[in-house]
C-alpha cells in the first residue's frame, strides 16, 4: 500500500466479505496511509449462524512485519450482518508508507454459554449440525 496511491482490496470468506481501503496521506512532508477495515454479509445461504471471537487484526509489512491494527476482542455473527458494510475492525489506523502483503484476522478461544456450550467459533449449517 503505498500513500500515494489510495484503493481497496476484498477478500472473500464463505460469509464474510472483508474490506481494506487506504487513504491518501494527511501531509507531504510526513506521509502515511490509513486503514479501514469492515466485516459485511456476502450472500451464503448455507449457513444458520456463523459465529467467530475475532482477537485482533493485524497486517504485515516488508519493513515492519507484523504490525497490530486493532484488538476488538468481541464475537460476531456474519450471517447477521446486513445493510452493506456493518461491523467495523479498525477505523482509520495510521499506517506507515510501504508494501502490505499480508492480513489476517486472530481468533480468540471462543465463547461459551452458561450451560458450557460454545457459541463463537462456531458454524451452524442449514440441517441444524455445528462444526
Amino acid at each position: 500500500m503505498t500513500p500515494r496511491n489510495p484503493c481497496v482490496r476484498f477478500l472473500g470468506l464463505p460469509a464474510l466479505l472483508f474490506a481494506a481501503a487506504s487513504c491518501e496521506p494527511a501531509t507531504v512532508t510526513n506521509p502515511q496511509g490509513a486503514m479501514s477495515v469492515h466485516l459485511a454479509k456476502a450472500g451464503a445461504n448455507s449457513f444458520q449462524t456463523v459465529n467467530l471471537h475475532i482477537s485482533s487484526l493485524e497486517a504485515h509489512s516488508n519493513s515492519r512485519g507484523w504490525v497490530t491494527l486493532s484488538e476488538p476482542d468481541a464475537t460476531y455473527d456474519l450471517m447477521k450482518l446486513t445493510g452493506g458494510v456493518v461491523g467495523t475492525l479498525a477505523s482509520g489506523v495510521a499506517l506507515e508508507p510501504g508494501k502490505y502483503t499480508q492480513f489476517r484476522l486472530v481468533l480468540g478461544p471462543g465463547q461459551e454459554d452458561a450451560n458450557g456450550q460454545k457459541i463463537s467459533n462456531l458454524v451452524v449449517l442449514n440441517d441444524g449440525s455445528s462444526h
